[in-house]
């Protein structure tokens, strides 16, 4: 094996290897390769921010160049055979800054890209033959003592695995990466996988300290870079964001001695360092931790899943960290070598290692230590068998604060107040089997004992007696055995002994954890007017008081007790003591959206389905599937079966029967229909089980469509005329009929689940009307925040409607439907269903002779501004000022959007003026930020007027000072995609590209705004394709923008992001797709949100598609019938000006050169002058010109007449800097000059000509041109 180092000797790079008689190699780090060093360090940033895998080999090549200058080293070095581990190496802590600046530099370059020596050189990851191990070693380390014995490995490896998923944060697929680890060391079995459930560091803590030493650590989490430090996010008690840097990890690990000799940071941007700060991974290696592996960048769940399984799977059969790491990279490549969709970040894993890491974490000569991987689960699989479906590690997704929950109650903690044990509870196939044995499994110290079916006294002592080391079960069975066949009530004094004894986990013995499943099977048939459901007969009671009494008094065993069950119950010990009140209850609401998917995405795995390739047919079966479940899981395992076995017609069949069922509550019972759900769970029975007070109890929340404060059903059931709603509720949860779902910190909420809203008669409207009156008040007062706001989610959308129902106080109705409105517009993109909301709140408002919200006003313009609702627009902006004279805030927002619509109607000074004033307004109230956004859109105005220098100026020294003052790095990155688009038209495309790339996706990346990062990747591909790389702008639209849009939801976005591909479809030839696509998948979305102008403009494309077909007469009735008059509509005298010019390109077409002129010398041209649109005028004089010399003009008045507006075209265009139009106006004004013997005028022209061709990289035009000015003025040579 090749084992070669690099590290820094002075300010030189010193290159060696171990190989005999071998001589190192210095490299002066001058400052020109200082920079070098540097440049690549960004130019990989950028080429992974931007997702261009083609700019990396460059990297790599450039990087191998460098090792090999002044005297070959690589070239020489890899002249060898075996291995190549290549060893970065720096100094722990350099205390002179140049050093350490020139050490974080070595780092930070990506040593994964090299590549053999020369131009077309190879990743050496990629080689089959020999495996290219690299490592960043951080310290020296130690010279090997003879006189020191070797710490002996242990046989197998044993992984604390933590994954932490924040509420509100996108979810993280850390459930298929524990599965694939699994899977991977399957056959080894020699990995120890231990789970801990918290997600928190205080847990994390907590497991290391009583688990003891472990080899690995691995952690699963979102990562950032905050202020220079990087952080880990990870979970608070209550599922919220903590995030915590390297002193909080170092404190839960512990004392150094019992570090783990490998931690894994399964977290974007852990290896990642920024400014001055190391990455997270550094830090945990000058923490002392031997080994380290984290991701420099943001990485795909897919691509870590995969890295990490083969990186256990081989550290599993004793590999080194190096050598493991970069096996799975080179599996990672060979996947992305094959389909580049997958394995894209296979360079992203770095390695490091401290003074002592490198070697192997276990020894495959030395002894297993015992372990289970599926403890928990093989005991529930061994005695349920298939009767009902337990979810196994692979399939098992979701439920993460129920299991949080239970281990918390299940914990070590044994205080006065500690649950005896835990309920799970819940609607049948809820998966509370399925929780259950998801806990087992986490509680490795425990010993599962499962009782299901059989519960008598019997068949419970013999599954302990079972559980018992086998020297003890005969002095056990003798003891206890007849004394409870004699007297039952024995059975608690037989538990003590054991909880006590044998399974008290103190003193070498076991603990257990017993698992009484389906408890339910020995209740009784709920009856109406219980307050909970009793037992079935006198030796239930005694058989589970005597459980639940037991474990209640053990205060001191490590033994644990769970139960579940589809009914709470009604249980006394013999001092009349409620047992069932002893027991932490832990409801399982119906799945979210998010779990959901992710047990249609487990359960096409395990059958191998590959559902990135399946149809648009099947994709909408399955978001049926998750819809006909209404969240419950084994509803959703049932109506999948089919689908996954290929049969889509009983697929469709079930479907279609659950969906009656949630649409009229008629219980499926035809054979061929009716899933094992619905005879599992009989839901026809639930109507018997209630009172008449519980049904209008259960019927006034069917009101709510959200989970809501119990405070509030309880409103809602008084409203209802229910005496005591506390108690139905009570009652109603304790059948599974009203969920209950947790929320961080407060008491949980309730709602009626999918499934169990058809069991009652729907609310008339009146009732609806009448409760929605009673609970407006508590429910909007609930809600909000300290703050007065309404949380950013659906419940501005509930309370704005129950409001609007209820005719809330003006007040209510105005604030609520401001809330919702916003959330429509802004979130969900429904500018029709925004703008009924605010019109229904204004009437209301008008009718009872209130004033109106200005702040509503301003919403409602935005969405008829949106749909191009003109004088309903105009009517609002009127309203909105007359109502906001004494609210100088709203008003300037107002004069803003009044300004927009005058801007759309022609009138730029009128716009001007009205922004000046708001801007003004803002001063008065020193909104330092709004009067900048105010700036910002005067200079848009500037920038339509063609005043690019003035434009590009202000927004360089007038607002990003602002911006940065404030501290508004989101403000910042708008204004710099802004100065980029004013270089890009000026063709500066280069430094757009980098402004782009470097200054907004970092900011983007670093605030986790995907939308604005997809936006930006979207500018990005607008720039390459006007370059003409039609292919990397098409993989970004359709890789990197749909996606994000289709995952918020974002339609609008996705319709226009798809036109933007139908773009370049029609530009490659692609005719009848990108026709299709405008009018199969882009207009219905317009039509939807009811866009008219997105429409007008999308008729406009597929005119002009036509037009390229030769179909003018339908491509110039659509410019007439379907365009002309939206924009007449709308008052958009540009948009109309356009058109007409579109129209007079078909008029060329068609030979109608006269009227082609005509149109746009006194219907095009005058419109865009008044308006100042430089770069339209510019175009339209060009076309002129050019249709000029299209008719062979002899006369000297029209000839000159063509020169002066070629002349003015091109001078406009220089002006702009529209490289793109010199290039063609000047080609042709420059032949036209030359045609006319005006070959030093011409010359000049090409000059200008030639430059823009050099800006556009067409060398080959260059040189034509200037071959051409050769023949002009030879004497310039």
């Amino acid at each position: 094996m090749l084992n070669a180092r690099i590290e820094l000797a002075g300010a030189a790079l010193k290159c060696s290897t171990t190989r005999p008689g071998a001589s190192a190699s210095l490299i002066p780090l001058t400052p020109e390769r200082q920079e070098r060093l540097r440049r690549w360090a960004t130019d990989y940033d950028n080429a992974v921010r931007a997702r261009q895998p083609e700019a990396l080999p460059a990297i790599g090549r450039d990087i191998a160049a460098l090792l090999d200058e002044g005297g070959g080293w690589l070239e020489r070095a890899l002249d060898s055979v075996g291995d190549i581990a290549l060893e970065i190496r720096v100094p722990s802590n350099p205390t002179d800054p140049d050093d350490r600046a020139l050490a974080q530099a070595l780092l930070d370059l990506p040593w994964e890209l090299l590549t053999a020596p020369g131009p077309s050189g190879h990743y050496l990851a990629l080689d089959h033959t020999r495996l290219f191990r690299v490592a960043r070693r951080i310290g020296t380390p130690p010279p090997p003592s003879p006189e020191a014995p070797a710490t002996p490995l242990p046989g197998d490896l044993t992984l604390l695995f933590m994954a932490a998923e924040v509420e509100g944060q996108h979810s993280l697929s850390y459930e298929r990466e524990e599965a694939a680890i699994l899977d991977a060391t399957a056959s080894l079995d020699r990995l120890h996988l231990l789970v801990e459930e918290s997600g928190g560091i205080e847990g994390l803590r907590d497991r290391l300290a009583q688990t003891g030493a472990v080899e690995a650590l691995h952690i699963t989490s979102h990562g950032e870079i905050v202020n220079g430090q990087p952080l880990l996010a990870l979970e608070a008690p209550d599922g919220t964001l903590d995030p915590v840097g390297i002193a909080g990890l170092r404190n839960a690990l512990g004392a150094e001695e019992r570090y783990p000799r490998l931690v894994v940071l399964s977290a974007c941007r852990t290896a990642e360092a920024e400014g001055s700060a190391g990455s997270f991974i550094q830090e945990v290696i000058r923490a002392g931790i031997p080994n380290a592996l984290g991701w420099d960048g943001s990485v795909y769940d897919s691509d870590a899943t995969s890295l990490a399984a083969a990186f256990y799977g081989e550290l599993a059969a004793s590999q080194p960290v190096t050598a493991a790491a970069a096996m799975a990279r080179r599996a990672l490549l060979q996947a992305h070598t094959a389909n580049p969709d997958t394995g894209r970040h296979w360079h992203l894993a770095r390695v490091y290692l401290g003074p002592g890491g490198g070697e192997a974490l276990c020894d495959p000569t030395a002894d297993r230590r015992e372990f289970d991987n599926g403890a928990g689960i093989q005991e529930f699989l061994d005695r349920k068998g298939e009767r009902v479906p337990v979810a196994t590690a692979a399939q098992f997704v979701g439920r993460r604060r129920q299991i949080q929950r239970a281990l918390r109650a299940l914990g070590p903690a044994r205080i006065a107040t500690a649950p005896a044990g835990v309920l799970i509870h819940g609607m049948g196939c809820a998966g509370k089997s399925s929780l259950a044995a998801r806990v087992a499994n986490r509680l490795r110290g425990h010993h599962t004992v499962v009782l299901v079916d059989d519960y008598g006294p019997d068949a419970l002592l013999h599954e302990l007696e079972q559980a018992l080391p086998p020297e003890q079960r005969a002095s056990f069975r003798s003891t206890w055995s007849q004394k409870v066949d004699q007297d039952p009530e024995a059975l608690k004094d037989a538990l003590d002994s054991l909880l006590k004894g044998p399974f008290s986990g103190r003193n070498g013995n076991s603990a257990i954890l017993l698992v009484i499943d389906d408890l339910e099977q020995r209740l009784k048939q709920p009856q109406p007017g219980e307050t909970a459901t009793p037992f079935k007969t006198a030796l239930d009671k005694t058989v589970f008081g005597a459980i639940i009494a037991a474990f209640r008094d053990a205060r001191t065993t490590a033994s644990r007790l769970l139960l579940t069950s589809r009914y709470t119950f009604d249980l006394t010990d013999r001092r009349g003591k409620d047992l069932a009140a002893c027991l932490a209850t832990i409801p399982l609401p119906p799945m979210d959206a998010v779990e959901r998917a992710k047990q249609m995405r487990a359960a096409a795995s395990k059958a191998g389905t590959d559902r990135d390739q399946s149809s648009a047919a099947r994709q909408e079966l399955e978001a049926r599937i998750q819809h006909a479940s209404g969240g419950n899981p084994g509803l959703q395992h049932d109506l999948t079966a089919p689908l996954l076995a290929g049969d889509l017609a009983a697929a469709e069949r079930l479907v279609g029967a659950s969906e009656r069922y949630l649409q009229t509550g008629t219980i499926p019972k035809d054979a061929a229909e009716a899933v094992e759900f619905f005879r599992r769970v009989p839901l026809d029975a639930f109507r018997a089980m209630l009172t008449g007070t519980e049904v209008a109890q259960l019927g006034a929340t069917t009101l709510f469509s959200l989970p809501v404060p119990l405070s509030v059903l309880a409103v809602t059931g008084t409203a209802a005329g229910v005496g005591d709603p506390a108690a139905a509720l009570d009652r109603l949860h304790g059948l599974g009929l009203l969920d209950h779902t947790d929320n961080p910190g407060t008491a949980p909420d309730g709602m009626c689940g999918p499934l169990v809203r058809p069991l009652v008669t729907p609310l008339s409207p009146k009732e609806a009307e009448k409760l929605a009156a009673a609970v407006i008040e508590p429910l909007v007062a609930a809600w909000t925040d300290d703050d007065g706001e309404l949380p950013w989610d659906q419940r501005r959308l509930a309370a704005a409607h129950l409001a609007l129902l209820g005719r809330a106080p003006t007040a209510i109705i105005s604030a609520t439907a401001y809330a919702g409105g916003r959330f429509l517009f802004n979130r969900l993109h429904d500018a029709r269903s925004a703008l009924d909301l605010c019109t229904n709140a204004l009437a209301i408002t008008d009718e009872r002779k209130a004033p109106p919200s200005p702040a509503l006003i301003l919403v409602g313009t935005q969405c008829a501004e949106r749909l191009g609702e003109t004088d309903l627009l105009d009517h609002l902006l009127d309203r909105g000022l007359e109502a906001s004279a004494n609210d100088l805030s709203r008003h300037a927002m107002l004069l803003a959007q009044v300004a927009d619509r005058r801007r759309q109607t022609g009138d730029l000074n009128e716009a001007e003026g009205l922004l000046e004033r708001a801007k003004s307004h803002f001063e008065t109230l020193g909104d330092v930020r709004s009067r900048a956004v105010t700036m910002g859109r005067i200079v848009d105005i500037l920038q339509a007027r063609g005043e690019l220098d003035e434009a590009l100026r202000i927004r360089r020294e007038e607002l990003l000072p602002v911006f940065n003052r404030l501290g508004d790095v989101c403000s910042r990155a708008v204004t710099m995609g802004k100065i980029a688009d004013i270089l890009r038209a000026r063709g500066e495309m280069d430094e757009a590209l980098r402004i782009h790339r470097e200054e907004q996706l970092l900011v983007y990346d670093r605030l986790g705004d995907v939308r604005e990062r997809a936006v930006t990747m979207g500018k990005i591909a607008d720039i390459l394709q006007a370059r003409g790389d039609m292919d990397e702008a098409l993989r970004i639209r359709r890789e990197e923008e749909l996606p994000v849009y289709d995952r918020l939801g974002d339609v609008r976005s996705r319709a226009v992001t798809i036109g933007k591909i139908a773009d370049i479809l029609r530009s490659r030839g692609e005719l009848d797709e990108a026709l299709r696509i405008r009018r199969k998948e882009e207009l219905p979305v317009y039509d939807r949100l009811g866009d008219v102008r997105s429409r007008a403009v999308t008729m406009g494309k597929i005119a002009d598609i036509l037009r390229s077909r030769g179909e003018l007469d339908e491509a110039l009735r659509i410019r007439r019938e379907e365009e002309l008059p939206v924009y007449d509509r709308l008052g958009d005298v540009r948009s109309r000006a356009v058109t007409m010019g579109k129209i007079a390109d078909i008029l060329q077409a068609c030979g109608e050169l006269d009227e082609s002129l005509r149109v746009r010398l006194e219907d095009s041209l005058p419109i865009h002058r008044c308006m100042g649109d430089v770069h339209s005028i510019a175009y339209i004089l060009y076309r002129c010109a050019d249709l000029r010399v299209q008719r062979g003009e002899k006369n000297t008045d029209e000839l000159q007449r063509t020169i002066d507006e070629f002349s003015e075209s091109l001078g406009l265009f220089l002006q702009l800097g529209a490289v793109g139009f010199i290039f063609v106006v000047g080609r042709a004004f420059g032949q036209l000059l030359a045609a006319l013997g005006q070959n030093e005028d011409a010359y000049g022209v090409l000059d200008h000509t030639a430059s823009a061709a050099e800006k556009l990289q067409r060398f080959d035009d260059v040189r034509t041109i200037r071959d051409f000015q050769a023949t002009l003025k030879p004497e310039a040579e």
